[in-house]
């Protein structure tokens, strides 16, 4: 089944519109196109940017000893092996 698509007026300045469409053109794609990637990468770019401020804000290093037996754990395993692992959010892991 094809995609469906929302339609949306938006203005833009001469200006903008110049920027918009010589951009699409040198893609070789429409302004639309343009448009929905150019947005699409913006909010996932904030999203990005918004949970490296969180992890920033609310997570501490690690201690140089605490470190270092995570480190030592990492090395006993094996990322090939995942018989006996289970997959976890990060809800998961906040609900404890």
């Amino acid at each position: 089944m094809p995609q469906a698509f929302k339609r949306h007026n938006i203005l833009f300045s001469d200006e903008e519109w110049e920027l918009i469409t010589d951009k699409a053109k040198e893609l070789k794609i429409s302004v639309s196109e343009f448009i929905r990637k150019t947005m699409a990468k913006e909010i996932q770019e904030r999203e990005n940017q918004d949970l490296l401020n969180y992890i920033n804000q609310n997570c501490e290093f690690v201690s140089p000893e605490e470190e270092k037996d995570i480190m030592l754990l990492l090395e006993d395993i094996d990322l090939n092996d995942d018989s006996d692992g289970v997959e976890v959010t990060v809800d998961d892991i906040l609900q404890g």
